[in-house]
């Protein structure tokens, strides 16, 4: 069975997944990767993740309204490579402070 993820009763499960993945993530491993100790609390990362998410989000959505490639395909492709850069940076720098502080 094929469910309408419009109008379905996976909307809900859509929505929150979304939410989640541009409200939280690109922040939150910007964070990890400035921050890689234990420095901040974790309260703070979550507040600092979403603030920067968001910032991000309409970062590259004013990037890409510079010029006619202002599309939610691009916008994905930008957003996700961020994620991926961000990501391996973040893990790169928390295996140093791990690897130094031993």
């Amino acid at each position: 069975m094929i469910y309408d993820l419009q109008t379905g009763p996976l909307l809900f499960f859509r929505i929150v997944f979304g939410l989640g993945v541009l409200g939280l993530i690109p922040g939150f491993l910007t964070v990890q990767a400035v921050f890689p100790g234990d420095k901040v609390n974790t309260l703070e990362k979550i507040a600092l993740g979403i603030f920067l998410s968001v910032l991000i989000s309409i970062t590259i959505g004013v990037v890409l309204g510079i010029g006619p490639l202002f599309q939610a395909s691009n916008n994905i492709i930008l957003l996700t490579g961020y994620v991926i850069l961000v990501d391996v940076a973040a893990s790169y720098r928390r295996y140093s402070f791990v690897k130094k502080s031993r």
